[in-house]
């Protein structure tokens, strides 16, 4: 294992691991535990784009878009206040990539429900547990060198990705970004 996804790993574990805790309470056998998940998602998503100035047409808010109109859902807006200076694109790339492996995780409970709509619902779902970003993620990292001030500067930025979710969640669950 490289140094750079050694660190990242030990270096992010916390934010991570409340992050997990936090996406698994969302019930993805249900529209209303599906919708808050996908809403969650498309509101981080956005904030990450716009605060890492990546091009807007990702793949994955495409397809919660479809899934939030077939849940009969509005995207939600949301704004981080929380400053990112320079930020690393390897960050976002990690914790992006990184999630399509509990994302195998939740496709298995979503795909377990019953609900036709639900079910219908699952663009994202299908589209988050492709690894293959991961993989690319990993072959990179392990071929490059990286000095303690890019690597500093990659955690910082991963950590940045997971509070953005984070807040995400907390303002779904406030009932902020809905509706």
């Amino acid at each position: 294992m490289s140094g750079l996804r050694e660190r990242l790993r030990k270096e992010t574990s916390s934010a991570h691991k409340r992050l997990d805790e936090a996406l698994i309470k969302h019930d993805l056998t249900s529209r209303q535990g599906l919708s808050d998940y996908l809403q969650v998602h498309y509101a981080a998503r956005q904030a990450l784009n716009s605060a890492f100035s990546v091009n807007d047409n990702d793949k994955a808010l495409g397809h919660i878009s479809e899934d939030l109109a077939t849940l009969g859902v509005t995207k939600p807006a949301f704004h981080t206040n929380e400053p990112l200076s320079a930020p690393h694109p390897l960050g976002l790339t990690y914790v992006i990539a990184g999630s399509s492996l509990g994302s195998k995780v939740l496709f298995k409970i979503w795909n377990t429900s019953t609900d036709d709509i639900v079910k219908r619902a699952g663009k994202f779902m299908s589209f988050a547990k492709d690894s293959s970003d991961w993989k690319d993620f990993l072959a990179h990292i392990e071929t490059c060198v990286y000095s303690e001030e890019d690597t500093k500067t990659i955690i910082y930025s991963a950590n940045y990705c997971f509070a953005v979710f984070e807040s995400a969640n907390r303002r779904m669950i406030g009932g902020a970004l809905s509706g």
